[in-house]
């Protein structure tokens, strides 16, 4: 079975096309990155660490529309805080860049770190150094119903 972070990756270099209704917000910021080039996709979610019982659960198996964020680490105001975010994992620790579903919700600028906190109370709050972060992702749109999930994975190979 693939990890998320191959997962992540496999969507990054095949992009594929699905109609699905993604309502006129969404239209019209995609027509904003356009313009701008900013990529954006559908990505799927592998764990349980961003499930809760509220609203803005994003469980295992659900996909989510994605766009990239530009992060400037000289201005702690461009980094996205208690949103829903797909953070690419790229430093020494790590062997292979990984991407983890998490929101930040500290920005430690003295120590050059962020606080990755869970939905699921299960899972610990992490610090990640600023220079472990590569590519930012701010989720979008959580496709968790199942007639939405099986036409997202009848296109996924």
């Amino acid at each position: 079975m693939k990890t998320l972070s191959e997962k992540l990756q496999d969507a990054l270099k095949e992009p594929i096309t699905v109609n699905i209704d993604i309502g006129k917000e969404l239209e019209s910021k995609i027509k904003e990155w356009d313009k701008s080039n900013t990529f954006y996709g559908i990505f799927p979610i592998v764990g349980d660490s961003m499930t809760c019982d509220d609203h803005k659960s994003i469980p295992n198996g659900s996909f989510v529309f994605a766009n990239e964020v530009k992060i400037d680490f000289s201005n702690v105001f461009s980094i996205p805080i208690h949103k829903p975010l797909l953070i690419e994992i790229k430093g020494v620790m790590v062997m292979k860049r990984q991407f983890v579903c998490k929101t930040i919700t500290f920005v430690d600028d003295v120590s050059k770190r962020l606080r990755f906190t869970s939905y699921n109370p299960n899972h610990k709050e992490r610090f990640i150094p600023y220079c472990e972060i590569g590519r930012v992702f701010e989720i979008q749109k959580v496709f968790k119903d199942k007639k939405q999930i099986e036409l997202l994975q009848k296109y996924r190979k």
